[in-house]
């Protein structure tokens, strides 16, 4: 068994723990370096994109048919 194998085997049964650990690493560096309220607005803003990205944007939808819908053009006259 070489080094690759037991790195494969290694990720394969802990991916989940590996992943938790570098996000949760991130997120501490984020809290120390700008602290609680902006890393938790951070996180809000994220989450919020996610579920736009995922929810609105994922499927058959344009994104221009998405952002129209949102801010309508409106035509002026000069």
């Amino acid at each position: 068994m070489d080094y690759r194998d037991i790195w494969r085997e290694l990720i394969n049964r802990h991916l989940g723990k590996i992943l938790g650990g570098i996000l949760f690493f991130l997120l501490g560096i984020i809290y120390l370096k700008f602290g609680f309220l902006r890393t938790l607005f951070l996180l809000l803003i994220t989450a919020l994109g996610i579920y736009i990205g995922g929810s609105k944007l994922d499927g058959s939808r344009e994104i221009q048919d998405y952002l129209g819908s949102l801010w309508p053009v409106r035509r002026y006259r000069s």
